[in-house]
């Protein structure tokens, strides 16, 4: 009896995950969504042009990696909400020599993001940006 129970409340959890999944969205941390489909659409800051334009302007090559030739790529995950502000901004891949802190920096100071949308309602969705620092 308490095996059937067990398996019963088992084959429940997981028709459950497999509704969710039908739906199209799959349910993050703090309502958080990861949508896919067709009426997902990623959040973005204007467009891809206005990202590299910021980074750009923003991005200042530490003093510490230019005199080491530090280059590399750095990643770094953030959460975009309804209303298209950042936060929760984390270190993914660093390189060191103070890039992983001005790619924080510059992550943490971008103006206001144009939010995800699923199914024509603004959600919160993450974003991994790569930041690259090349010396040229």
């Amino acid at each position: 009896m308490r095996n059937s129970f067990l398996a019963l409340l088992i084959l429940a959890l997981i028709a459950n995950s497999a509704s969710a999944q039908r739906h199209g969205v799959q349910k993050g941390t703090v309502d958080t969504v990861t949508p896919y489909g067709k009426s997902y659409h990623k959040a973005y800051l204007e467009s891809d042009d206005s990202l590299a334009r910021y980074l750009k302007k923003n991005l200042h090559y530490p003093d510490a990696a230019r005199e080491s030739f530090v280059e590399g790529m750095v990643a770094v995950r953030f959460f975009v909400d309804e209303h298209g502000e950042i936060s929760d901004v984390k270190l993914l891949r660093g390189i060191g020599a103070g890039c992983d802190e001005e790619a924080v920096r510059v992550v943490k100071n971008m103006p206001r993001w144009t939010p995800a949308r699923y199914k024509n309602r603004p959600v919160r969705s993450v974003v991994t940006l790569p930041v690259q620092f090349k010396l040229e």
